[in-house]
This record gives C-alpha cells, sequence and structure tokens, in this order.
C-alpha cells in the first residue's frame, strides 16, 4: 500500500500483531516508491548536501554507533556526546574568529533559527525589560522558520520588503527599525531566491536605539550566527 492509497482523512491503527523484518523491509519500499532517488545527481540546494560516497559511509557507521544515545544523558551516561558537541562548536567558532564562542547542536536549520530568535528574545527581556512588545526584522525572503519562531516566542515580525530586482530594499529596512526592535535578519544565501542580503551594510548602516543592542542572524550555509549590530563580537552560535 502507497501514502497515496490510503483515503483522505484516514487513521492508521496499530496492527493487533508485529511484522517481520522482511515484511517491515518491503513496506519501507513500498512507501518510498514515488520517493527522488537521484537527488545526490540534482544536488537539491537546502534539502541535500551529498560530499561523496566516502563521506557517507563514515557517516553511516557514526550514526550506527550513537543513534541508541540520549544527549538527555550525556553529562553522566554518553560523555561522547557532550565531548562531540563541544568540538563542534569550537569549530565552528573558531571559523567566526571567536575564541570564545559558545553555542550548540540542533535537529537541523529550522531549530537553530528557532534557538537564534529565542536568544534575542531571552536577552532583550534581561537588558531592556522595557521593552514589552518585541519586534524583528525579517526580509520577505527569510527562511519561513522566522515566522515560525516569532509565533512561539511572541515576538512582532516586521516584513523588509524587496526592490523590483528582488534584492532587498535596505532604505526601507532601516526605517523599520524602532525602539521595539530586538532582531535583524538577513540571510546569506536566502532559502527562496538564493540572493545574499548585503549583511555589513545593513550592520553598518542600521543604528543603535537608546543604546540598545540590536541583533542581526546571518544564515549562512548551515550556520546561524549572531552578531552585535557593528558586527564586532560574535555572542553565539546554533549549528543546523
Amino acid at each position: 500500500m502507497t501514502v497515496d492509497d490510503e483515503p483522505l482523512g484516514s487513521r492508521t491503527t496499530l496492527p493487533e500483531h508485529g511484522a517481520s523484518r522482511e515484511e517491515i523491509s518491503r513496506m519501507l519500499g513500498d512507501v518510498a516508491q514515488d520517493d527522488i532517488t537521484d537527488w545526490e545527481e540534482r544536488l537539491m540546494a537546502g534539502g541535500t548536501y551529498p560530499a561523496g560516497d566516502d563521506v557517507l559511509e563514515v557517516a553511516k557507521e557514526a550514526y550506527l554507533r550513537f543513534f541508541s544515545t540520549n544527549p538527555l544523558y550525556a553529562s553522566t551516561v554518553f560523555p561522547s556526546l557532550t565531548a562531540m558537541e563541544r568540538e563542534i562548536v569550537a569549530m565552528t567558532a573558531s571559523l567566526f574568529h571567536a575564541p570564545d564562542g559558545r553555542g550548540s547542536v540542533t535537529s537541523g536549520g529550522s531549530e537553530s533559527i528557532l534557538m537564534g530568535v529565542k536568544i534575542a528574545r531571552d536577552r532583550a527581556r534581561e537588558l531592556h525589560p522595557e521593552i514589552t512588545a518585541p519586534e524583528m526584522v525579517v526580509p520577505l525572503t527569510a527562511h519561513p522558520a522566522f515566522w515560525k519562531a516569532a509565533h512561539y516566542f511572541g515576538l512582532t515580525v516586521v516584513r523588509a520588503p524587496l526592490r523590483d530586482d528582488l534584492q532587498l530594499d535596505v532604505a526601507a529596512y532601516k526605517r523599520l527599525v524602532t525602539p521595539n526592535t530586538v532582531l535583524l535578519v538577513g540571510s546569506a544565501p536566502s532559502l527562496t531566491l538564493g540572493m545574499v542580503d548585503p549583511i555589513e551594510e545593513l550592520a553598518q548602516r542600521v543604528p543603535r536605539l537608546r543604546g540598545q543592542d540590536v541583533f542581526q542572524t546571518v544564515r549562512q550555509a548551515k550556520l546561524r550566527v549572531l552578531t552585535t549590530a557593528d558586527g564586532a563580537r560574535l555572542i553565539g552560535v546554533t549549528e543546523g
């Protein structure tokens, strides 16, 4: 049975008896029959990241070795997870010349964005409790997870428009910054159209309001980087 064979709105019930390994293998093959199998040749940007068969084999071995571990117990039962996370964070921080950089490994790009928005909101609460209606300026081409994060964490999304050439309208972006702004968003590149927002120009042209720290989220490859508005100091990294 394929996914399309299921009547719309039907619910699968837990079977009374378990299936054999062979039966499960056959069911997995059936459900995957409509999947695109040549995704490596298509180089699906933002969806898959093939790095060669040799790298894939190493990744499979690593996954099989650790897939039964639980990071909730990394400090006691599985200290290997803590060690690997620290190495990943340290390597990532070094790429951005941040020897004191800190961060955590997430489940993917969307969670990385969620954590970045949460950091900005929490920092604003601590440093500027007078901001009771936090906002973040987000280009129309930004990743949809920014809208999801705003809903989760109680921020208002202020949408920054594009020019006729589909590039970010920096002048309009600057005008959208208010005393309630706690996060500025830029993409390098964007998910939807693939352009690179002028991150340095945004950092230079957007002022600090009332002396508050304003943060921008830079999306580059699979890294989410939080910097101060002048781009001078890395305050956190989440890797997706």
